[in-house]
């Protein structure tokens, strides 16, 4: 690339390929100029975000995901602590035995933990599944309890208590007259104004 023109009141007029220094600064200070025009922008949109007070209740924990509330950091040093699992790892929270009779299956405890006051008792819900089996009941939908939640238990028979699909009719469909083929685990909350139907979720 060949500039025989005059930039910034200098003659350039040296041969500068498109991997040079110079392009590398050209670029940079393109994206410099375009920084400059939009920070006094930013600067008035933290001046008002910060001039509306934040009110922080006495004694509630805060997760600090951002520097937003913090005022200053002089002489502050970030320390992350790596959590240590219980057990060492090697014991889980919660764990599928005989579920399945003898076929594999994972359970996945990734949905909700409630808190149900009419128990007295935390609740989790969590999805077993067999990869190996082709029944409708590869997939169930099991529910878990605690008095702390952390400490999980199963039901008496010591088993997740399965609460669905019990048969192959919870799947069908009535307006399509056609079955489901899966399920899938959901978010809920516990709703303490419904005395019939406290748990709501939603997919």
């Amino acid at each position: 690339m060949r500039f025989e023109k005059t930039w910034f009141g200098q003659d350039l007029q040296e041969d500068c390929r498109r991997d040079s220094t110079f392009i590398g600064n050209l670029c940079a200070m393109v994206i410099m100029a375009a920084a400059w025009n939009s920070f006094p922008a930013t600067c008035a949109q933290a001046d008002e975000a910060y001039g509306t007070p934040i009110v922080v209740l006495t004694n509630s924990p805060q997760l600090f995901v951002d520097d937003f509330l913090i005022h200053g950091q002089q002489d502050l040093q970030r320390t992350l602590h790596s959590p240590k699992k219980d057990q060492d790892g090697d014991e889980p929270v919660i764990a599928l035995t005989d579920e399945f009779s003898s076929d594999s299956a994972t359970l996945e405890a990734n949905g909700s933990i409630v808190y149900d006051p009419k128990l007295q008792r935390y609740v989790m819900f969590a999805l077993g599944f067999s990869a190996v089996r082709q029944g409708w009941d590869r997939v169930r939908l099991y529910r878990y309890t605690s008095a702390d939640g952390l400490n999980w238990e199963k039901h008496s028979d010591g088993q997740g208590q399965w609460i669905y699909p019990r048969d192959r009719a919870f799947f069908y469909d009535q307006n399509s007259k056609t079955h489901a083929t899966n399920i899938d685990l959901f978010s809920c909350y516990f709703d303490g104004n419904d005395p019939v139907y406290p748990y709501k979720g939603w997919q």
